[in-house]
């Protein structure tokens, strides 16, 4: 974004976009998403801060930008747990989670990859729900996934 005067630019809170920028042999500012963008337009390439921001002057373009930071991903302060109680907290995190994806009075089905993450998810939406959920899994002959759907399969017939 710019007006007259400035160029502003700044990045999203967390970092999803990456952000580089640099100068040129002859003094030019220039930005990109990636870093193959601008690599070769500049002898030296820095990195723009996730949370952060500047206001550019247009007619003469500092050789430092004067970047400010205006989010910080707060600290977590670091927990010591057991095994159980740690068990115990993913179980719960993730039953939650399920459970907040099952709301309404809808049909569910799952397409089991014969996977973990998919078998678990359908067996906790299983126990959840009052009726039981559609659940599907696909291979074919040639392929060097037959195995897991095989184990998809397996997972459906426990569900169903």
């Amino acid at each position: 974004m710019a007006d007259d005067k400035y160029l502003y630019i700044g990045r999203d809170p967390i970092g999803v976009r990456p952000l580089f920028y640099g100068h040129t042999s002859t003094g030019a500012l220039v930005f990109g998403s990636e870093v193959k963008c601008v690599e070769k337009l500049c002898d030296r390439l820095e990195y723009f801060p996730p949370g952060s921001c500047a206001q550019i002057p247009l007619h003469n373009p500092p050789t430092i930008l004067p970047i400010q930071q205006y989010y910080a991903v707060p600290s977590v302060p670091e927990r010591v747990m057991t095994l159980h109680t740690a068990q115990n907290a993913v179980r719960t995190i993730l039953v939650n989670a399920v459970e907040k994806r099952l709301m309404g009075n809808r049909h569910f089905g799952f397409m089991l990859s014969g996977g973990l993450d998919s078998s678990l998810i359908a067996t906790i939406a299983s126990k959840l729900l009052t009726e039981k959920p559609i659940a599907f899994s696909v291979g074919f002959e040639d392929s060097p996934d037959l195995e897991n759907a095989r184990l998809g399969r397996n997972i459906k017939l426990i569900l169903n």
